[in-house]
Formats: C-alpha cells, structure tokens, sequence
C-alpha cells in the first residue's frame, strides 16, 4: 500500500467525519430546535417569544455560521493533503 492511497483514506475518513458531524448539526438547528421552541417561549427577547425569535433569526445565523465553519474545516483538511480549490 502506497503512502498516497494511505494519506487520501485518511483524507476521505476526515471529510466524511467532518460531513456527518455537520449533518447531525443542521440537523439539531433544523429538527430538534423547533420542538424545543414551545419550551423556550416562556422567556422573552426584543418582545418576542425566544423560542419564536430562535426558529426565525437564531436558527438561520447558526445555519450560516455552520456552513462557513464547514467550509473551513474542509479547506484546512484539503490543504494538509495538498489538494486546491481550483
């Protein structure tokens, strides 16, 4: 076994990681928050029902900052293999 094919497991295992460990968090933003929102509504921010205000700013912040943590993991993980963007 070479120490490319090596490397490019290792490198396969790590984004796979990386894309489950992403999914299971969108999926707790997009799933799981919802269900909790009843329960959050009892406090309040900017005078609206937290768990509301959650699903409708909060959940859409924490998508994007997802998303670009992602992005980043990704492009540091393809870096140590010496993969580009382009």
């Amino acid at each position: 076994m070479s120490v490319l094919s090596r490397a490019s497991r290792r490198h396969w295992r790590a984004s796979v990681l990386l894309a489950a460990l992403t999914l299971g968090l969108w999926v707790l933003l997009v799933l799981v928050l919802p269900f909790a929102a009843a329960a959050l509504d009892r406090a309040a921010f900017a005078g609206l029902p937290l768990g509301r205000w959650m699903l409708a700013q909060g959940a859409l912040a924490g998508l994007l900052l997802l998303v670009a943590a992602h992005n980043r993991r990704q492009d540091r993980l393809d870096d140590r293999v010496g993969l580009d963007d382009e």
